[in-house]
C-alpha cells in the first residue's frame, strides 16, 4: 500500500473565526450501517442509518464545547492513528440531562457537531465515540456549575 503525500496548501486564516461548539447531534453508533467520504477522504458526502434512527440534538451554552483530534504516532512502529475527542457540558439536573449522561455511560455514538462558525464535523463515523470520562451533580459555589460534563473519545 502506497503512504498518503503530503499536498495541501494553507492560507492564513481570517481572523474573524471563533473557537467552540454551538451544538451536537448524538446517534447510536450501532445505528450507522454505512457512510461515504470525498475522494480526498476528509469529508463524509453522505450516510446511511438503519430504521427510524434519530440524531439527537444537545445545545450548549457558549465557551462549553470543544473538538480536538489528538492523534497517537508510534514512528518506530510507522503508526498514526486519530483519536478524535468531543467535550462538553451540558446544564441543568432534569430528568432528561440525568437520562442522557446515563446512556453515555454504555452506549457508543457518532456525533455531528457544529461549530460557533456553522461548521459541521463527523466525529466516530469509524469506530464510535466512547464516554471516557464525565462528572454529574452541583458545585458548591454560588456561581458554580450544576450539569452534566462528558467527554467522547474516538479510534
Amino acid at each position: 500500500m502506497a503512504c498518503t503525500r503530503y499536498s495541501t496548501s494553507i492560507t492564513t486564516a481570517c481572523r474573524n473565526a471563533q473557537p467552540g461548539i454551538a451544538k451536537i447531534y448524538l446517534a447510536n453508533y450501532v445505528d450507522l450501517l454505512s457512510y461515504t467520504v470525498d475522494t480526498a477522504g476528509t469529508s463524509i458526502t453522505g450516510f446511511t442509518m438503519s430504521g427510524s434512527t434519530y440524531f439527537y440534538p444537545v445545545a450548549l451554552n457558549k465557551q462549553v464545547g470543544s473538538l480536538i483530534d489528538t492523534p497517537t504516532i508510534n514512528v518506530a512502529n510507522g503508526v498514526a492513528v486519530s483519536k478524535p475527542k468531543v467535550a462538553f457540558k451540558v446544564q441543568g439536573l432534569s430528568t432528561d440531562t440525568i437520562a442522557m449522561y446515563k446512556s453515555l455511560l454504555q452506549a457508543d455514538v457518532v456525533a455531528v457537531v457544529k461549530t460557533i462558525n456553522g461548521d459541521y464535523f463527523g466525529v466516530g463515523f469509524a469506530n464510535g465515540l466512547s464516554m471516557s470520562t464525565g462528572t454529574l451533580g452541583s458545585e458548591a459555589a454560588v456561581d458554580g456549575f450544576i450539569g452534566f460534563t462528558a467527554v467522547l473519545d474516538g479510534i
